[in-house]
């Protein structure tokens, strides 16, 4: 009977211990999430203002925003049409991925106005 009551206050001190890991380990997981998140935010914001001060990076950025983007609302945000090239391999199972995730097939969506993109000029 003894050992009973010890085994019990064990089990109750093991579940807490398991608690308190688990409740550790998220907080963990979501200080990471932020930080990616942060980390994009800043590469995001340091390609803008390359993309300001020079119009081949900005072009080359539209450009390859023109191939990764494949879903319509991602396109959209960028103000870019439906796509119009088949899609590689990669951009196919992003695609099949954000269907399946959404539940639901997307739709093209016909933008209001295409972003200006200068083409630079090569020099001799």
């Amino acid at each position: 009977m003894k050992n009973q009551v010890k085994i019990g206050k064990l089990e109750e001190k093991k579940r807490q211990i398991e608690e308190r890991l688990k409740t550790l380990k998220a907080q963990d997981q979501s200080r990471q999430k932020k930080q990616d998140t942060r980390r994009k935010i800043l590469w995001g914001a340091l390609l803008m203002e390359w993309m300001d001060q020079d119009k081949l990076i900005q072009n080359a950025a539209h450009d390859r925003l023109e191939t990764f983007l494949v879903r319509s609302i991602d396109r959209e945000l960028f103000e870019l049409g439906p796509r119009q090239e088949p899609l590689s391999e990669n951009a196919q199972g992003r695609q099949k991925a954000s269907k399946s995730e959404a539940g639901q097939k997307t739709k093209p969506v016909e933008s209001k106005s295409k972003p200006e993109v200068v083409k630079a000029q090569k020099t001799a």
